[in-house]
């Protein structure tokens, strides 16, 4: 028997930017070779199994010619193994044959950029963005490629028509913001933001990234008005409130960013951020046990969250309990060598034996 799970394949499908219908089979194909017999875990088993796999698309492609879904999975298994040459001529046939499959478009603008093909990558996804008015996701997509070969100004103006389409989309905004931010202009990306939210005035989103564009150029005041603008239009926008709670925190008013966090987990309880969050304001008012309490659920979801594992460190060394602060500190350090909190804490009480 074989089992595959289709909300696995929707959220893989989704992250890749690719069709629901193509990592299922893929799992269907993948899971008849281990019932065959195959192996994986090895390079050169993975190697074998992977050409296999490409070798049953390919014949199911010779039975069924006129069925392109057959070229599109070929070409992104193609595409996974950076044959990029190969890959173009399978999206092309889909493309060909449904000139409206969006996703297609996207992949083939993807096989060309790994060429250097920029024009034709380019050309791509605008037809991407051609057959789906309604999505930014093409646009990004433009966006992030044009980033990558430092034509900026270029990048710009695809994020901001990503926005447009898609205002209540968090990931387009941020795109934008991290755009100017890693060019080193803070004030820049402050402006963009805030123009798009005036546009979109009734977007929480574009007002919360406004907000972490001004508290990143160090207007925490502008930023707390665009986050009051945010939660105004959606009350429980988790992300303006874990932003309030940062910049109250920042301020050194504890008690106020408390209830930001506490806010934003009452909508949000499985958000570990959150927690962590309410975990540093509430050791800041010398609440160290409270602290601790506010810390269990985020080791128990995310046991690699070095974060907590430092904070945890801090909250036990408050509590006078030395040794097992040093041993939090020093598994924070494993999962992070580069976390200050952890490192201070170390610095504090050794490393023992």
């Amino acid at each position: 028997e074989l089992y595959v799970s289709v909300d696995r394949a929707r959220a893989v499908a989704a992250e890749l930017s690719h069709e629901p219908a193509r990592e299922l089979l893929l799992y269907v194909v993948h899971g008849t070779l281990h019932l065959l017999g195959y192996d994986d875990h090895e390079p050169e088993d993975a190697r074998i199994m992977h050409e296999r796999t490409l070798a049953i698309l390919r014949e199911l492609v010779a039975e069924a010619p006129e069925n392109f879904m057959m070229h599109y999975h070929i070409g992104s298994a193609l595409l996974a193994d950076e044959r990029f040459a190969e890959a173009e001529r399978e999206f092309d046939v889909v493309v060909t044959a449904a000139p409206r499959f969006s996703a297609a478009y996207r992949l083939l603008a993807r096989s060309q950029d790994g060429q250097g093909k920029l024009d034709a990558a380019i050309a791509s996804y605008r037809a991407a963005a051609d057959v789906s008015p309604n999505s930014g996701r093409p646009l990004a997509a433009l966006g992030a490629m044009l980033e990558s070969w430092g034509r900026f100004d270029e990048a710009a103006e695809a994020y901001r028509a990503a926005i447009d389409r898609e205002p209540r989309s968090a990931d387009f905004a941020r795109h934008l913001r991290e755009l100017h931010q890693g060019r080193g202009d803070l004030d820049g990306a402050e402006a963009e933001l805030r123009a798009c939210a005036e546009r979109h005035a009734g977007s929480a989103a574009l007002w919360t990234e406004t907000a972490v564009a001004a508290r990143a150029a160090g207007r925490p005041n502008e930023a707390l008005d665009a986050l009051r603008r945010a939660l105004d239009l959606v009350p429980g926008h988790v992300d303006a409130l874990l932003e309030i709670g940062g910049i109250q925190l920042a301020a050194g008013s504890a008690e106020v960013a408390e209830t930001a966090y506490r806010r934003a987990i009452e909508h949000a309880p499985d958000r570990s951020d959150a927690a962590l969050g309410l975990g540093r304001a509430l050791l800041a008012q010398e609440r160290a046990s409270d602290a601790m309490a506010a810390l269990d659920n985020v080791t128990v979801r995310a046991a690699e969250f070095a974060p907590a594992k430092s904070l945890r460190g801090a909250c036990l060394e408050r509590l006078g309990r030395t040794e097992d602060a040093r041993s939090a500190d020093l598994r924070a350090l494993a999962a992070n060598p580069s976390d200050p909190r952890a490192r201070d804490g170390i610095a504090r009480l050794g490393r023992g034996r």
